[in-house]
């Protein structure tokens, strides 16, 4: 598997972890066993687990604004504007409901001194 590829199939791993287990109870040896690595090649690659967390935080982040960016506004009535982001915010939330429970839950307890600058 080449570096890019390999660095993704790590960063969903970890995402699927921190979403079922948090930030706190997520290991880099559960990282590294689920990804198939070991933990010298994870840290090679994101130097540390919070920083793992951070990148697939922004990663996702990233994605939400991306997709916001794709939304067609123009021409559109206020109320108009109005729905159409409503309806892509609750799609938003519903397509990736397991992130906003990590962010609900790392807010909620205080662990992540990071996140909880946002």
């Amino acid at each position: 598997m080449e570096t890019k590829s390999k660095k993704k199939h790590i960063l969903d791993i970890a995402e699927e972890l921190f979403c079922n287990y948090g930030s706190k109870d997520t290991t880099v040896r559960l990282i590294a066993q689920k990804a198939d690595i070991n933990t010298a090649m994870l840290n090679y690659y994101f130097n540390s687990k919070e920083n793992l967390f951070l990148i697939v935080f922004e990663s996702k982040i990233d994605q939400f604004k991306d997709a916001e960016k794709r939304l067609d506004l123009q021409d559109k009535t206020s109320a108009e504007k109005l729905s159409i982001y409503i309806d892509f915010f609750i799609d938003l939330v519903i397509d990736n409901l397991s992130f906003f429970k990590l962010i609900m839950k790392e807010k909620l307890s205080n662990e992540n001194e990071k996140l909880l600058l946002l």
